[in-house]
Order: C-alpha cells, then sequence, then structure tokens
C-alpha cells in the first residue's frame, strides 16, 4: 500500500520544510534531471579514466570507452525513471526545502561537470601528451569526483541559503563561473574556425597553446565584475547556458549513436571530418551563447526561480 507524502522523510536532509500532500511536476522533473544526469556523468568520467588510463599504461579494450559512452544516454533514461519512483512511491520528501537542496546540488552539479574538462584543457594546452602522462590519466576521474562531491557538499550539507562564503560573495562566485565557461565555449569556437585553416605545427605552437588560458582568464575576470553588478542576472545566463549546452551535448550524442546504429557513420566519414561537421557543431554552440545572453540580459527571463519555485 502507498504511504502518504506527509510520511515521506528527506534522507538527504535533517531540516526538510514542512510536507506536502503530493509531489509538484516541478519536483519530479528536477528529481528526475537529477538521477538521469548523475548516472550519465558517472559513465562519462568512467570512460574518461580508462581512455586516459589506455594512453598512459595500456592494455584497455578500446570497445570498453567506446561502450560506455554509448551507454550514456540508455543510464540517463534509466536513472531519470529511478528518480521519478524514488519521489513518487519512494523515500524521497516532497517538500519545499528538499525541492531547493536538490535545485542546489543539480545547479552545481552542472557547472562542475562543464568546469571539470578546464583541468584536463589546461594540462592539454601546456603538456604536449596530455593523456600519456600520469597526471594526464588521472585528471578526468579526479575532476569529476571534485565535481560530484562539490556538488553533494553544496547541497545537502550547507544551510538553506548555501554556505556563508557563498552569500557573502555569490555575485563575484556566479560571475567567475560564468565568465569562466564563456571564455572556454568561446575558445573552442575559435579552435574549431581555426582548426579549418590552419594545419601541421601552428597548431601547437605556443600562442596558439597559451592564447586560449588568457582569454579564459580575461572572461573570468571580466565576468566577476558583471557578476559584482547584476547578480540575479549573471545567475539567469548562466543556467540558460548551461541548459542549452547539456542539450546540446545530449543532441551531438544521440546523434552519433543514431549513425553507429544505423550504420551511416562509416558512409558519411568523410563528411563527418570535413567543414560541414565542424559547422554541425559551431553553429548550435554559437547560437546557445547568444540566446543565453540575450534572454538573461536584455529580455530578462527569469527561469530560475520559476524552477525553485
Amino acid at each position: 500500500m502507498r504511504r502518504s507524502r506527509t510520511e515521506d522523510v528527506d534522507l538527504q536532509s535533517d531540516d526538510g520544510g514542512d510536507p506536502v500532500a503530493a509531489a509538484s511536476s516541478r519536483q519530479v522533473v528536477v528529481a528526475t534531471l537529477q538521477w538521469g544526469l548523475v548516472q550519465t556523468f558517472l559513465l562519462q568520467t568512467a570512460a574518461g579514466v580508462l581512455a586516459g588510463y589506455d594512453a598512459w599504461i595500456g592494455g584497455v579494450p578500446p570497445a570498453w570507452p567506446s561502450s560506455l559512452r554509448f551507454a550514456a544516454l540508455p543510464a540517463f533514461l534509466v536513472g531519470a525513471y529511478g528518480g521519478y519512483r524514488w519521489l513518487e512511491a519512494g523515500p524521497g520528501a516532497a517538500t519545499s526545502d528538499a525541492h531547493r537542496r536538490r535545485v542546489r546540488f543539480l545547479g552545481v552539479f552542472l557547472v562542475g561537470w562543464a568546469l571539470a574538462s578546464v583541468p584536463a584543457l589546461v594540462w592539454e594546452l601546456a603538456v604536449t601528451e596530455p593523456l600519456g602522462t600520469p597526471a594526464g590519466a588521472l585528471l578526468p576521474g579526479l575532476s569529476g569526483l571534485a565535481a560530484l562531491t562539490a556538488a553533494w557538499l553544496f547541497g545537502y550539507r550547507t544551510g538553506a541559503d548555501g554556505p556563508a562564503w557563498y552569500r557573502r560573495r555569490r555575485g563575484h562566485v556566479l560571475g567567475a563561473v560564468a565568465g569562466c565557461l564563456t571564455g572556454i565555449a568561446v575558445c573552442v569556437l575559435l579552435v574549431a574556425a581555426v582548426g579549418l585553416t590552419l594545419d601541421g605545427p601552428g597548431r601547437t605552437s605556443t600562442p596558439a597553446r597559451v592564447t586560449p588560458l588568457v582569454g579564459v582568464a580575461i572572461a573570468t575576470l571580466g565576468g566577476v565584475a558583471v557578476g559584482a553588478r547584476v547578480p540575479d542576472r549573471v545567475r539567469e545566463y548562466l543556467t540558460l547556458l548551461v541548459a542549452s549546452t547539456l542539450a546540446l551535448s545530449v543532441a551531438v550524442g544521440v546523434g552519433a549513436v543514431f549513425l553507429a546504429v544505423s550504420g551511416l557513420g562509416g558512409s558519411l566519414g568523410g563528411l563527418a571530418g570535413s567543414v560541414g561537421a565542424t559547422l554541425a557543431f559551431v553553429v548550435p554552440l554559437a547560437s546557445a551563447l547568444v540566446a543565453s545572453a540575450v534572454a538573461a540580459f536584455w529580455a530578462e527571463t527569469d527561469v530560475v526561480a520559476r524552477v525553485v519555485g
């Protein structure tokens, strides 16, 4: 017999809010995303660790990392269903405090997932063979563990409004993260564009490796300045940017699985490495950047408030 919502207990929080009769659709969506994305993240991180270990020591069957990456979509669906059942018929609490904590966990987790690529990016630009060294092989796993730990601590081991240092410097922290992610995205776009015309040693020259790091640092400092002035707008921009980039990643992953299953990947192999394939990645990413900025700073959307409730 299904028990009443008023009997639910939030296993992640000791100071939950007042219980409600049933979980709202907003709470269900957040719970399903939380569980599904964590499952996907674990598989993607494991694939990165195996690929790094294989480049460093060797002996890992090539099919293992690729199989884990292809399993990311089924893992998301299984995890999402598990989150739905956990909230609807399991021990998940449908309280306002529990929902806010899930939102905080999910937000920090997604930002941490995006920033987890930064150490590997810096290492790749600083070292000739990043995954052929012990540090290069360990970076994906360590970055993933740090992202997941930070999300857990921020979501479930702090006060209702987050840690005190975050409340004092909320605008600066949000601005730094938004600026860093924007800088990385712009650098990726520029590198992709330059890659269409730059071949040979030019790609690995010192200016080509140092310039992206300088650009990301400048963007981070600019984000700190903007976040100090309009923290709510920066939070909105960061939310939209992460959400749109996540949707882009899912679309690319689904497309890769479809090509692999249908057999079109082999027949389109020449096209996949051409200018058209590069533009198919560049255009959506550039559109996500522009759309997020316009929606947050010009249209002044309020997605965060609608999600939190």
